[in-house]
């Protein structure tokens, strides 16, 4: 297999837990060619891997709005026939739905991979199916098992990422006009999350906030897209403590060196708290809807706190019972007792 096609769209955190896929099998193939299919938002990180040559843009959009099919139908067909004249040896889809699994298809590839546990009858267009012995694993071990697939072995995880030097370049930049000064410890706070549920509640990161400030000496950036401002600033309202909102000033890439710079982030279940985990900054997660065993920061550094209880991990993007007690089981103090815990060498 010397041409090898990833189709992988979203979310971020998620084709952040396929690279490593990417990194093996650029190591262990000579010559190999790897391209990928991703939405246009998450492209960036893939420019960011040396072993990823060609990307092809999915927009979901395009292909499930039927007021704009007609439109987008050329386009589609476009790339489509781009994929096709590519001859891939292999294509490998770690999306597992309909629609991936019909671009498989149409990618004229002899040899498809897919899980055989597939969502939305996907499986159809596979020929190669990857069997998933144990559900309970984390998802970064599930695509993996392509690599087993293939004949692959699985060496050391690297997710093989090389930030680009204008993006370590901007960051440092941006450090220095927020007056945030580097013999003082630097902690990320990512509040903000796509699902309702797996938000903590904005007076405890406020709280937790100051005593970071307080107690810790420590620098506290709040991170995040444009669209979290309105709720860090609901935060912010809060906050006695001289503290830098930095949501929204980033690209994914330049995010990623932020984070690479950060002591610590201290965020819930979302795509940064995943790209922090592959630039290898420490992190310490809040869950509550969502099962960590699967979808958790991955490596033996990082923690998460999550409460007991009987509805979680529920799965819900909304709580059944609007009281989100799983998130509100937790306290301002106990994460910062880790926090405290998981910096006890950088702060002695």
């Amino acid at each position: 297999m010397k041409k090898i096609l990833i189709i992988k769209p979203s979310s971020l955190g998620d084709i952040i837990h396929a690279l490593p896929v990417a990194t093996a099998i650029s190591r262990q193939i000579s010559g190999v060619v790897i391209d990928w299919v991703v939405r246009p938002e998450y492209a960036e990180i893939l420019q960011a891997h040396p072993a990823i040559r060609r990307i092809f843009f999915f927009d979901r959009g395009k292909w499930v709005r039927s007021s704009r099919m007609l439109q987008t139908l050329p386009e589609i067909i476009g790339m489509v026939r781009s994929i096709r004249q590519e001859h891939y040896d292999a294509v490998l889809d770690l999306q597992g739905l309909f629609r991936s699994g019909l671009l498989s298809f149409l990618s004229g590839s002899k040899l498809r991979l897919g899980f055989e546990n597939a969502r939305e009858f996907s499986t159809v267009f596979y020929n190669r199916k990857v069997k998933v012995p144990n559900e309970g694993i984390h998802a970064i071990d599930r695509y993996q098992l392509f690599l087993r697939e293939m004949g692959i072995a699985s060496p050391k995880l690297d997710y093989g990422l090389i930030l680009p030097g204008e993006a370590v370049g901007f960051v440092e930049k941006l450090l220095v006009e927020e007056g945030i000064r580097s013999v003082r410890p630097l902690i990320a706070l990512n509040p903000n999350a796509r699902w309702e549920t797996k938000q903590w509640l904005p007076d405890r990161f406020a709280v937790l906030a100051d005593r970071l400030v307080d107690d810790l000496g420590a620098e506290v950036v709040f991170v995040g897209a444009a669209s979290d401002g309105g709720w860090i600033q609901k935060i912010l309202a809060d906050v006695k403590k001289p503290v830098h909102n930095l949501a929204g000033k980033t690209t994914i890439l330049q995010l990623a060196a932020l984070l690479r710079k950060a002591a610590l982030l201290v965020t819930c279940d979302s795509g940064p708290m995943h790209l922090a985990a592959a630039v290898g900054t420490k992190v310490l997660a809040l869950f509550g809807p969502t099962d960590p065993v699967r979808t958790g920061p991955y490596g033996s550094e990082n923690r998460v706190i999550q409460k007991d209880m009987d509805c979680s991990p529920c799965l819900r993007r909304s709580c059944p019972e609007r009281t989100h007690l799983c998130m509100e089981a937790i306290t301002a103090d106990e994460v910062f007792q880790e926090v405290k815990q998981m910096l006890t060498t950088i702060l002695t």
